[in-house]
């Protein structure tokens, strides 16, 4: 791969530009799909002509009114149900557009915290998750096939420049044992 080929986040990729120092410390949003955006923005949009663009900059929000509502979409959107019938978008646009209006009150001050104390779903998950080793791809349960099936998507069927498919295994591996 040639230096016009990279991808700009790519660590190897040397440059005398003095703004690259700077520019590599700010947060990467390069990384956040731009299709999740748009989605996102098109249920933002939605948002704003039923209850005002920034409306939760003018008056506050219950933070557990807005997690419920990205769980209600979040559930639906397991539940195989592809699109909300009001919208017609991705239930995950909805999820993702409830979470980004949390996020934005939590850093504007207009956050009601009004959730409960800390309960133990934490402990439960950490008790209940399986520590395995990995020593070949996992096999995913496929209820058309009735059966397990390695899920290999054809792109990523080359390994990464520089790492190979058993040396990432071997990786994930050492994690597990560090447990």
């Amino acid at each position: 791969m040639n230096s016009s080929t990279m991808p700009p986040t790519d660590p190897n990729l040397r440059s005398a530009n003095p703004k690259d120092l700077l520019g590599k410390q700010k947060p990467p949003l390069e990384l956040v799909p731009p299709s999740a955006l748009v989605e996102c923005a098109l249920v933002m949009g939605l948002g704003a002509r039923k209850y005002g663009p920034y409306n939760w900059r003018r008056h506050s929000v219950r933070h557990s009114i807005y997690l419920a509502a990205a769980l209600r979409h979040l559930l639906q959107a397991i539940d195989g149900e592809k699109v909300d019938a009001e919208s017609g978008r991705p239930h995950e646009a909805h999820a993702m557009a409830c979470m980004a209006i949390l996020l934005d009150a939590l850093h504007g001050g207009n956050l009601i915290e009004d959730l409960p104390d800390p309960g133990p779903v934490s402990k439960v998950i950490e008790e209940s998750t399986v520590k395995m080793k990995l020593e070949e791809p996992p096999k995913l349960f496929n209820p058309i096939l009735r059966g397990p099936e390695i899920v290999i998507d054809e792109k990523d069927r080359a390994p990464l420049p520089g790492r190979s498919i058993p040396s990432a295994v071997s990786n994930i591996n050492r994690e597990f044992d560090n447990l």
